[in-house]
C-alpha cells in the first residue's frame, strides 16, 4: 500500500506547464481554514498543508489550505481520486521518488521540490513527513507537511513551522517551549512563571482501537474544552502523542499553577461521547515554576516530567508539584526500565504460583500467575518492585504478553505429562484491552498450545471497567466466546464497585482485596463489609474468593460465611513451578496455623522499637547506587518507629528494596540529631505512597547513643512498643 500510495502517477497535460520556478501567484488567506476536526490551531491561518495517512485504515486526511495550494478540492486527496505525486514535477520526481523510499524504513524526511497546480502553475515547496511505526517497525501512520516557498534556496517560515510545530495538531512542540521560556527569561528575568504537563494516558490506546480518524476527532473535543477555559492556543505545547504542555507566563503566586490545573482536570474529564462509545480522560499533571524549579527551558520542562511521572491517575494526587527529592526515585526509575528492557530480551521474567485453595476439604482448586523479575545481581525481585515502572514506560504489554504466553506453555505442559492440571489466572493492565489486537492475540495462543480454554482465567480491576468500560466489554466477550473466565481483581477498591458491578454480566469470580480481609476478625464494621460483598456475589452468580489471608481467625471468619475459596500465606506463599507441581501431585494443601510471623521479619538483633503514633518527620537522601555516590535532594519521610536495629517508615517514593541503594536517614531524638546510612530490607505498597522497613549500617558506638536517646524518649512516652520490626 505504501509503494501504491506515493507511486501511482498519470499523464499531466504539460502544455499548461511555466517553468518559471518562482511563477505561483500568491496564496490568499481568505477561506484557508482547516475544516478537517483533526486540524485545528495556530496552523489553520497559515499557508501550509497538514495531513495524515492511515496505513490501517487506507484514510488520509488533509487541511482545506491543499486547495489553496494546488487549486483541487481537499476531498479529492481523502477520497484517493486524486494522488499528491501526479503534480510533481516531472524533472523532480526521481528525487521526489528517492527521499520517499526513506519513509518505508521509517526516516524523517524534510525536501524541496515543485509542484504544478491545477492551473498549470509551477510551485516550490518544502515539505516534512514523520513516519509512525508500530511495534514491528511498520509505517503505519504518516504526518506531515507541505507549504509554500519564495526561494528555494533559503528555507523561510515554513521550515520553521516544521521545526517548532507538532505536525498532527498545529500546536507548538517541545522545542517550541524551550525557545519561548527562553524568550520570557530574557524579557522578563524576575517574574514568576509555571510550566504545567498534562497527560491523556488513554489517547494513544483508543487510537489504536477506533482509529487515528476518531483519535483526532477526541483529540479536538479536549483542545476545545481548554478554549473553553480561556486558555489561548498558542500556550499549549504537544510534547509527544499524550503529553501536552501549557505555558504561564505570568503568574501571581505559586498556588496560581495548582488552580490552574484543577480547573483543566474539572473541565477534561467530563465524559466524551463518541461513536456509540463514551470515554472518560483520567488527566493527571505535573507543574514545575521559576525561579523555584530551575533556570532554562529544558531544566523546567523536564521537572514538569518528573513530577507528572509521580502524579497518579485518581485523586487529590493527580497534581504534583516538582520538588528535589523527586530526582531519588526519576534515577531510580531510569535505571529499572533500562535494566529491565534488557530482563525481558534475556528471558530473566519468571512466574511464581500462589495456590488457591477451597479451605473446606483443603484441596487446590486453581493458582495465580505471579511475575518475577530473576535479576542476575539483586535475585527475585517482587512486581510491586517494577511492575508500576513497566506501566509508565509501555513495557507493560510486553510483559502481559509474555505471562499469557509462558502460562499456556506450563498448562499444555502439564497435559501431555498428565499432571491434575488446575485453572490458572494471569493479571492484564487495564491498558491492554483498549488495543484492539488483544482478544485474536488470545485466540492465537490458546491454538498454538492446544490447552482447554478452561484452565486459563484473566484477572481485570475494578479501573479496567470503569474507564472505557464499552470498550473493554467488548474485548472480554470476545474471549469468553473461547471459554476462557474472568476474574474482577481487588475488589472494594473502587470508586463505585457495587453499581458497576451489577452492569457487567462478563464476570465470573469476584475476588475480596485483602485491605478488607486483614482486619475482619478484628473490625466489626469490616467483616459487616466482607459479608455484604459476598451476599452480593452470590446474588449475581458469580463465583467469590478472598485473597491475602493469613490467620486462623480470617479463615473461620470466611468458611463461616461461605466463601471457602481462599489465597493466602496461610496455606502458602507464591512458589516456584517446581514445588508448585509437587503440591498439583499431592491435590491438597493443610493451612499453617499461627505462620503469620512468616510473613514479617524480626528485627534481627532484638532491639526494642520506640514507636510515634503521630509519626515523626525525617528525611532521607540517596548517597549511592550500585556502589556509584549520587548526589540527590532531600525526600521528607513519615518515621513510624525507630530502634536499635532500624526504623520503619512512610513516603510517595517508590523505592526498591534491596542493598543495590545506599541511603542516609536524619532526624532527630530529645533535640539530638541522627544521620543514619542504612537499606530498605522490605517495603508494602499502600493505598496511598508506600510503606518501608530499612536496616541501619551503623557502628556499636553511634548505636549505643541513639539506643540512649530511645529510652529517654521511652521514658517521656512511658509506652513501650514490642512489635517485631516488619
Amino acid at each position: 500500500m505504501l509503494k501504491e500510495f506515493f507511486s501511482r502517477s498519470k499523464k499531466r497535460n504539460s502544455s499548461k506547464v511555466h517553468r518559471n520556478g518562482n511563477g505561483g501567484r500568491p496564496l490568499s488567506q481568505e477561506g484557508n481554514h482547516i475544516r478537517h476536526p483533526y486540524f485545528t490551531g495556530p496552523l489553520a491561518k497559515t499557508n501550509v498543508v497538514i495531513w495524515s495517512y492511515d496505513f490501517v485504515t487506507g484514510r488520509m486526511a488533509c487541511s482545506s489550505g491543499i486547495e489553496q495550494l494546488t487549486g483541487y478540492r481537499a476531498s479529492d486527496f481523502e477520497r484517493g481520486k486524486r494522488i499528491w505525486q501526479d503534480l510533481v514535477f516531472e524533472e523532480d520526481r526521481p528525487g521526489y521518488e528517492e527521499k520517499r523510499k526513506r519513509v518505508n524504513r521509517g526516516e524523517n524526511i524534510h525536501h524541496q521540490y515543485r509542484i504544478a497546480d491545477a492551473s498549470g502553475t509551477v510551485r516550490w515547496v518544502e515539505e516534512f513527513i514523520s513516519p509512525k511505526m508500530d511495534e514491528n517497525q511498520r509505517v503505519v501512520r504518516l504526518d506531515g507537511f507541505v507549504a509554500e516557498v519564495a526561494d528555494p534556496s533559503v528555507p523561510g517560515d515554513p521550515a520553521d513551522l516544521f521545526s517548532f510545530h507538532d505536525p498532527a495538531t498545529g500546536l507548538g512542540n517541545r522545542k517550541m517551549l524551550e525557545a519561548k521560556i527562553a524568550s520570557c527569561l530574557q524579557d522578563s528575568p524576575k517574574r514568576m512563571f509555571a510550566v504545567l504537563l498534562f497527560q491523556f494516558d488513554k489517547l494513544k490506546s483508543i487510537a489504536e482501537v477506533l482509529g487515528v480518524k476518531n483519535e483526532q476527532k477526541l483529540l479536538k473535543i479536549l483542545l476545545d474544552r481548554l478554549q473553553d477555559m480561556k486558555i489561548p492556543y498558542d500556550h499549549l505545547y504537544r510534547l509527544d502523542s499524550t503529553v501536552f504542555g501549557l505555558f504561564l507566563p505570568n503568574i501571581r503566586d505559586e498556588e496560581e499553577p495548582k488552580k490552574t490545573a484543577q480547573r483543566m482536570i474539572a473541565n477534561l474529564e467530563a465524559p466524551v461521547p463518541l461513536e456509540n462509545y463514551e470515554f472518560l480522560f483520567p488527566v493527571k499533571i505535573g507543574i514545575s515554576r521559576y525561579p523555584n524549579d530551575g533556570s532554562a527551558g529544558e531544566e523546567l520542562i523536564n521537572r514538569a516530567e518528573i513530577a507528572l511521572n509521580h502524579a497518579e491517575d485518581y485523586g487529590e494526587e493527580r497534581i504534583k508539584f516538582y520538588f528535589p527529592a523527586m530526582d531519588i526515585e526519576a534515577r531510580h526509575v531510569f535505571q529499572t526500565e533500562a535494566d529491565l528492557k534488557k530482563a525481558i530480551r534475556q528471558n530473566e521474567l519468571t512466574l511464581l504460583f500462589q495456590p488457591k485453595v477451597n479451605a473446606k476439604n483443603n484441596a487446590i482448586v486453581g493458582a495465580e500467575a505471579l511475575v518475577r523479575w530473576n535479576h542476575p545481581e539483586r535475585g527475585l525481585i517482587p512486581a510491586d518492585q517494577f511492575i508500576r515502572i513497566a506501566e509508565k514506560s509501555e513495557l507493560i504489554d510486553e510483559i502481559g504478553d509474555w505471562v499469557l504466553k509462558q502460562t499456556c506453555k506450563i498448562l499444555a505442559d502439564w497435559t501431555k505429562r498428565k499432571l491434575p492440571a488446575v485453572p490458572i489466572s494471569i493479571n492484564i493492565s487495564p491498558k491492554r484491552f483498549l488495543r484492539g489486537d488483544y482478544p485474536g492475540l488470545v485466540r492465537n495462543v490458546i491454538r498454538r498450545w492446544g490447552i482447554d480454554p478452561g484452565l486459563l482465567e484473566i484477572e481485570i480491576t475494578e479501573t479496567s471497567l470503569m474507564e472505557n468500560k464499552a470498550v473493554v466489554t467488548d474485548a472480554i466477550q470476545q474471549i469468553r466466546q473461547l471459554g476462557i473466565k474472568f476474574s474482577l481483581d481487588d475488589f472494594g477498591t473502587g470508586f463505585s464497585s457495587i453499581n458497576y458491578l451489577k452492569q457487567f454480566r462478563t464476570i465470573d469470580t469476584l475476588k475480596i482485596d485483602k485491605s478488607f480481609i486483614a482486619k475482619i476478625d478484628e473490625d466489626p464494621q469490616m467483616s459487616a463489609i466482607v459479608k455484604s460483598f459476598i451476599m452480593l456475589a452470590k446474588g449475581l452468580d458469580m463465583e467469590v474468593i478472598a485473597e491475602g489471608v493469613e490467620t486462623a481467625g480470617q479463615l473461620k471468619f470466611l468458611t463461616d460465611n461461605d466463601c471457602p475459596v481462599v489465597q493466602g500465606f496461610i496455606y502458602s506463599k507464591p512458589l516456584f513451578l517446581s514445588d508448585f507441581e509437587v503440591l498439583l501431585r499431592e491435590g491438597e494443601i493443610r493451612p499453617k496455623i499461627g505462620s503469620a510471623t512468616d510473613i514479617m521479619e524480626n528485627d534481627r538483633r532484638g532491639y526494642f522499637r520506640v514507636n510515634f503514633p503521630s509519626r515523626k518527620k525525617g528525611w532521607l537522601t540517596v548517597k549511592a547506587v550500585r556502589g556509584k555516590s549520587v548526589n540527590a535532594g532531600k525526600a521528607p519521610i513519615d518515621i513510624k518507629n525507630i530502634g536499635g536495629g532500624g526504623l520503619c517508615f512512610l513516603s510517595d517514593l517508590d523505592l526498591p528494596a534491596g542493598n543495590q541503594m545506599l541511603l542516609a536517614f536524619g532526624f532527630e531524638l530529645k533535640d539530638d540529631p541522627f544521620v543514619l546510612n542504612g537499606h530498605i530490607i522490605w517495603k508494602k505498597k499502600l493505598r496511598k505512597g508506600f510503606e518501608y522497613g530499612a536496616e541501619f549500617i551503623i557502628d556499636e558506638n553511634e548505636r549505643a547513643r541513639l539506643i540512649k536517646d530511645l529510652n529517654q524518649v521511652l521514658v517521656s512516652q512511658r509506652h513501650l512498643l514490642f512489635d517485631p520490626f516488619a
